[in-house]
């Protein structure tokens, strides 16, 4: 059959092929791989989606450097104990207002490995 009339089975197989592209020009694409390959009912999407809300897509590191005024060493006992201090004041007593006004706390943001896990920073 396929040598009788070969313009009418190849007609009939682009059009095949045609209709089942159809369905493709009205699909969605996600072109971020989280979006493709993570399932969005996990947790860990949810909190992934709410920092890109609050930081913005891309990574930013902030950072703050011990120093002593005098020039003496860092890695004393009273100055360490200062910089434990600060670490603590900045996680849990210094608030930030969002743009819905819901004031927050360092620990309410940051980002963790698992539930109710310790905020990840880089020591």
């Amino acid at each position: 059959a396929v040598a009788q009339r070969p313009h009418t089975v190849i007609g009939v197989a682009l059009f095949i092929a045609l209709a089942c592209m159809g369905g493709i020009a009205r699909g969605t694409w996600e072109s971020r791989l989280e979006y493709t390959f993570v399932p969005r009912y996990l947790a860990s999407f949810a909190q992934f989606e709410r920092q890109a809300v609050l930081f913005g897509p891309s990574a930013r590191v902030e950072e703050f450097k011990l120093d002593r005024v005098d020039g003496g060493n860092v890695l004393d006992k009273a100055v360490l104990k200062q910089a434990k201090r600060l670490h603590s004041h900045i996680s849990h007593e210094m608030r930030a207002t969002m743009p819905n006004g819901t004031r927050v706390k360092y620990a309410d943001i940051c980002e963790r490995a698992y539930d109710d896990g310790p905020c990840a920073m880089d020591n």
